[in-house]
């Protein structure tokens, strides 16, 4: 359209310079010929001038810059697949003929309210998301079915999913509905409330691939997904568990023995599980198939992380939106199982802590021992600098009369005499 009120211009500037021609030249100029020079002339000329410039001035509309936005042309009322970007742009018989619909192409950051979800062991958590989309200003198929179908614009999807409000709607259903699978799964899901704390990675690859759909290869592996990503090794660039990588661990999966307790520690029974499973599926594969898983689990993660930083960039075309972020902040316990939870840690800082200070306490004895001093007498020193015991020292003092010192003075001597004579 610029290139046409370009022309629409330089036409009207020869027209005229050719009325100026016309009604300051010679009367025997040749254009007199054509057509002689009157009044009903200057007048029709004048006319056609003013209604061109009605219309051209009518219909030049301004597209904002600052927000940015684009125009999403309509005719006769109904919308067209075609796109203006922004500045000055003629819309002839505006709005009858040719109009517009402006559509914002700020990003939009959406913090979507909590997620309550609960774990396979009925655990609740809380789980805070963020995602911010730019509307997508590019070609696209019209709709998903269609094969290859007709191209639009990826604002018409746009439009067509609600806008801002719609394709926040959208997104928030598709959001709570995965997550609330994913954290009941006992496959791809986590095997503890626990464990699902430090998830983060795992939710975010679950969401990413429940929201792009088709934008997303799959990795191609019996391998639940969530098990590669938690035990890859990216400085090398292997599967590890504890240090060790897939042919370095023995083939057979050892379970851990329970606690004192009889429970499990820190599911690191479910952990082990998994990595016998990864193990299982991982060494019958050759040296080409597991090249190939491996570059796909090190693309998919670094999509995650492109994805958390804010430099997604998947395009969605069903929406007519590009994903810029999708991240998880952190996931926390809720209600009793909050209040459980920091029991529990409080409990395990205060056992780490007695077991620091009665190794203390050994290490102390027996350097007093070493010292000459027998076992009780180093307790209680120990004791007495720990606070634990206290002593202390009582001093009396007698006023006697000078009569009563001199006898105990006379008699002192003799006194230790005998003592020393028994000896």
């Amino acid at each position: 359209m610029y290139s046409f009120v370009k022309k629409a211009i330089f036409v009207l500037s020869v027209c005229i310079g050719l009325m100026f021609l016309y009604y300051f030249g010679p009367e025997s100029g040749w254009l007199s010929l054509v057509w002689p020079p009157s009044i009903t002339t200057g007048l029709l000329i004048s006319l056609i001038f003013l209604a061109v410039g009605a219309i051209i001035l009518q219909g030049l509309k301004n597209i904002p810059a600052n927000p940015p936005h684009r125009a999403i042309i309509t005719r006769l009322g109904k919308r067209t697949t075609k796109v203006k970007k922004e500045g000055w742009r003629l819309f002839i018989f505006y709005p009858y003929l040719y109009g517009y619909i402006l559509v914002n192409m700020t990003k939009v950051n959406f913090d979507l309210p909590h997620q309550i979800v609960r774990t396979s062991d009925m655990g609740e958590l809380e789980i805070p998301i963020s995602l911010t989309w730019t509307p997508l200003d590019a070609v696209v198929e019209s709709c998903e079915s269609c094969e290859p179908g007709p191209k639009v614009n990826g604002l018409v999807n746009y439009l067509n999913s609600g806008g801002e409000n719609g394709v926040k709607e959208i997104l928030s259903d598709i959001v709570r509905e995965r997550l609330r699978e994913w954290a009941m799964s006992k496959v791809e899901g986590p095997k503890t409330w626990e464990q699902a704390l430090g998830a983060r990675e795992e939710a975010v690859d679950v969401l990413m691939k429940s929201i792009a759909r088709g934008s997303i290869d799959s990795l191609n592996s019996d391998i639940p997904t969530s098990i590669l990503l938690r035990f890859f090794n990216f400085s090398r660039n292997e599967f590890t568990y504890k240090g060790k990588t897939v042919d370095e661990e023995s083939k057979n999966a050892e379970t851990p023995a329970p606690d004192a307790d009889g429970e499990e520690k820190n599911g690191e029974a479910d952990e082990q599980r998994d990595w016998a499973l990864l193990k299982k599926l991982y060494q019958p594969l050759s040296v080409e198939k597991r090249t190939e898983l491996k570059k796909a689990v090190v693309d998919r993660k670094k999509k995650i992380a492109k994805l958390r930083q804010g430099n997604g960039g998947i395009q969605l075309p069903q929406l007519g939106i590009r994903l810029d972020r999708l991240n998880i902040d952190e996931i926390k316990a809720k209600g009793k199982l909050a209040e459980s939870a920091e029991k529990m840690v409080m409990e395990k800082r205060d056992a780490k802590g007695d077991k620091i200070r009665i190794d203390n306490i050994s290490a102390r004895i027996k350097e007093l021992e070493k010292l000459g001093f027998g076992p009780e007498q180093a307790l209680e020193i120990v004791q007495t600098e720990r606070g634990k015991v206290t002593k202390s020292i009582s001093e009396t003092k007698f006023n006697l009369s000078a009569e009563t010192r001199a006898m105990i003075e006379k008699i002192a001597p003799e006194i230790i005499n005998g003592i020393l004579a028994k000896r």
